[in-house]
């Protein structure tokens, strides 16, 4: 089994497993994965955790070019985050410690919630998409599809988000965005990539 990634969101996939002390996974320095010691057939490697960051749009890339190669794409929640009972998680999700996951949400294939993220009741986040580190996704939102919601980002109430948008950290979205792109500021506005 192999955590896919190399820097501070993978090592947090690590001490989640470490802390199910089912599996020791040791910390060797930047790499592309981590392999674990364990049972599994090993002609069908089996990847427990997917944290690479670097564009979600590569995020996708590079998780439908796993799955076609036959490997595994586990769901990992850290036991200190709270996951309400009717939650609709799809395979490959990450859900770190002391995320907040309400009523009603769904997270499609490789979603990634980082550590002390909220998801409040009735949302959605699209498969390949990203939501870090303290994070507010107010109730009745969608977030698309190859998306990232920055540190401490701030999702009002029942805002969409488009595919292939980034929300930059601290960022407060008070209304749909519908074209992709970066958005920063408060209230978020886009800028232009130059």
């Amino acid at each position: 089994m192999n955590i896919i990634g190399g820097g501070g969101l993978a090592r947090q996939i690590k001490d989640v497993v470490n802390s199910f002390n089912t599996y020791s996974i040791s910390y060797g320095g930047r790499v592309e994965a981590w392999s674990i010691q364990e049972h599994e057939d090993e002609s069908r490697p089996y990847i427990i955790g997917f944290a690479s960051l670097t564009n979600p749009e590569y995020r996708e890339l590079q998780y439908e070019c796993l799955v076609e190669q036959g490997k595994g794409i586990g769901t990992i929640i850290s036991p200190k985050a709270t996951v309400s009972p009717d939650v609709n998680i799809f395979p490959g999700t990450v859900i770190l410690h002391n995320a907040f996951i309400g009523p009603g949400v769904k997270l499609e294939e490789n979603v990634l919630v980082g550590t002390g993220a909220i998801v409040e009741h009735d949302s959605a986040i699209e498969a390949h998409s990203i939501v870090l580190t303290g994070a507010i996704i107010n109730g009745g939102c969608v977030v698309g599809r190859n998306c990232m919601i920055g540190s401490g980002a701030i999702l009002l109430h029942n805002i969409t988000i488009a595919n292939n948008v980034i929300v930059g950290a601290g960022t407060i979205v008070n209304k749909n965005i519908t074209e992709p792109g970066t958005y920063v500021g408060c209230p978020a506005r886009r800028i232009q990539n130059e």
